[in-house]
């Protein structure tokens, strides 16, 4: 296979290899994170249940959707809070690390060019 078409494939495939390993981290940061609530949840469900306090106990499902940061603790990580850019900037950031890693390499027409232009000088 020539080389010219070989590197693209590669890149493609560390690309996709970046994305599925970056898919799988915030799965387990989201799973985490889950589990963290869970725990909390049910801590103060339990501290509730032991307290007898009815009302508040009624009041837990509810607290444990609307929380507030006041306690400054939040629910997110802050690497997820960060903006993503937009496809078309990825996508043209890839495309130009194509284009210089395609200019800075010789291809193998640019080789062969060169080799048929010396021996076309060397039979003139």
């Amino acid at each position: 296979m020539n080389s010219d078409f070989t590197f693209p494939l590669a890149l493609c495939k560390a690309q996709y290899g970046i994305w599925l390993h970056s898919l799988e981290m915030f799965e387990t940061i989201g799973s985490r994170i889950l589990q963290d609530g869970i725990a909390l949840t049910r801590a103060e469900t339990d501290a509730v249940m032991r307290a007898e306090d009815w009302r508040a106990l009624a009041m837990a499902p509810m607290h444990a959707f609307r929380r507030s940061d006041t306690d400054g603790v939040s629910h997110t990580p802050p690497v997820a809070i960060e903006a993503t850019p937009s496809r078309r900037a990825v996508v043209n950031d890839a495309l130009r690390t194509l284009h210089g890693a395609l200019a800075a390499a010789p291809s193998a027409r640019r080789l062969q060019a060169g080799r048929k232009a010396a021996t076309t000088r060397g039979k003139a």
